[in-house]
């Protein structure tokens, strides 16, 4: 990965984009710069390198402003002790359409969405070789779906930007969800018939692996259960990963159950949602909920290796432990898919073909790393409830699930309500940044905008 950074600052430069507006987006520089990045592999390499880096510092990467960070105060994860308004706006589900994080979001997404699309776009002219130029084609694709699974759930109805064109770009509306998530599907199938069942670069890269998780949980909040299951299957089959017995391990760059992972330099951000504001006496980035934290069982091996607790001066603290290393380089990377999620998918998804049985035996293989005893669960609505709950304590402060299962299960306002007293059903989905609604009158804004 080092020998990319050199190339990986020019092509910053030649495919640089404004992050003000998605749709006022600059115009390619020239055809010619284009045709000189993607003339050669390790320029063209270098390009799809730079996704990965704009997903990590961005939306996707456990950053301030990631989806991580944000979506765990909307849900019942995490509660703001700080002095930010804007973050303690998505604790309230009061977000105002000007609120800085979610611009961040917003704009870092479509970013990445445009770079995706801009080397696409390179390829199709490029001469370089044919396994090279199928295998960042796969990874382009893979990206572009990623990043538009989190528009689609965030926000709902979504600008589909698929060319740098600046004059198409400039004059898009928002596409029916139905439309994004077909657009979704068609990138992750192509990804895979493209991809390496292993890149050379590992784990840090997109897999075919990795774009069948996806897709195995794409099918999933579509509600095509019998499809979710054959692609987590695929997965859990290929026996090219393993959960980890060890849960300090989990989130280890050499994770046996990570399928994709970003890849850092220093510690990940992750790593430091525990510390202590010393004026304030309270965390840095808030703490995890006690109402969240009082539904583990006793001996849930997760609260003890992935949860910290720190007394402060009048009250105790939660913080997420899942990353642990400090060092530098780091121990640990930003994990974005592992495969203790698709054992849940597939439980949650043979329960919906009421398998039962088949339900119970996926989830007793995450109870028993967590070392819980198995379920005693008999019916289809008993395993669903128990598979929601274990996805609760399994993928907590990990890329927005807890945020996106509540409201695809139809559980948000049943649950937020509760500890929310200004929660309502228009706070499902975010509100489009104030500067999308101003450069291009035809965006519609969400019922929640404020």
């Amino acid at each position: 990965m080092q020998r990319f950074i050199t190339t990986i600052t020019v092509i910053l430069l030649l495919l640089q984009v404004s992050c003000d507006d998605f749709v006022n987006i600059d115009p390619p520089r020239t055809d010619i710069v284009r045709t000189s990045v993607f003339s050669e592999g390790s320029t063209a390499e270098a390009a799809v390198v730079d996704l990965y880096i704009s997903l990590r510092d961005g939306f996707g990467g456990g950053s301030e402003s990631s989806v991580t960070a944000m979506t765990a105060l909307s849900s019942d994860e995490w509660e703001w002790y700080g002095v930010s308004t804007s973050r303690l706006a998505f604790e309230n589900n009061e977000i105002p359409e000007s609120n800085p994080y979610i611009e961040a979001m917003w704009s870092s997404a479509y970013t990445v969405v445009y770079k995706a699309n801009a080397v696409l776009e390179g390829l199709e002219r490029s001469d370089i070789g044919e396994m090279l130029r199928e295998q960042l084609r796969g990874e382009a694709l893979f990206v572009r779906a990623f990043t538009y699974f989190y528009l689609v759930n965030l926000w709902g109805d979504v600008p589909l930007v698929t060319s740098t064109s600046h004059a198409v770009n400039n004059k898009l509306q928002r596409f029916p969800s139905a439309q994004v998530y077909d657009q979704i599907v068609q990138d992750l199938l192509e990804a895979q018939a493209l991809l390496a069942e292993q890149p050379d670069a590992g784990k840090i890269r997109a897999s075919r692996a990795a774009a069948t998780t996806l897709l195995a949980r794409v099918y999933l909040y579509l509600g095509d259960w019998e499809n979710a299951e054959v692609e987590a299957t695929r997965v859990i089959d290929s026996k090219l990963y393993s959960l980890e017995t060890d849960l300090n391990r989990v989130f280890s760059i050499s994770s046996s159950e990570a399928i994709l992972q970003l890849w850092h330099i220093s510690y990940p951000w992750e790593a430091v949602t525990f510390l202590i504001h010393p004026a304030l006496d309270a965390p840095l980035y808030g703490s995890m909920r006690y109402t969240y934290l009082s539904s583990f069982e006793e001996n849930d091996l997760r609260y003890a290796n992935w949860i910290n607790e720190y007394a402060a001066a009048t009250t105790t603290f939660y913080g997420a432990n899942k990353y642990k290393s400090f060092e530098t380089p780091p121990q640990d990377y930003s994990t974005v898919l592992r495969l203790a999620e698709l054992y849940l998918i597939r439980a949650e998804a043979l329960a919906h073909q009421d398998d039962v049985p088949g339900s119970v035996e996926d989830l007793n293989i995450i109870r028993s790393r967590a070392g819980l005893s198995s379920t005693g669960v008999t019916t289809k609505e008993e395993i669903l409830d128990a598979i929601f709950l274990e996805r609760k304590h399994e993928l907590f402060a990990e890329q927005g699930h807890r945020w996106l299962d509540l409201k695809r299960t139809g559980r948000a306002d049943s649950v937020l309500a509760q500890l929310k007293p200004t929660w309502n059903e228009e706070d499902r989905l975010y509100p489009i940044p104030t500067s999308q609604i101003a450069s291009n009158p035809d965006i519609i804004q969400n019922p929640t905008g404020l």
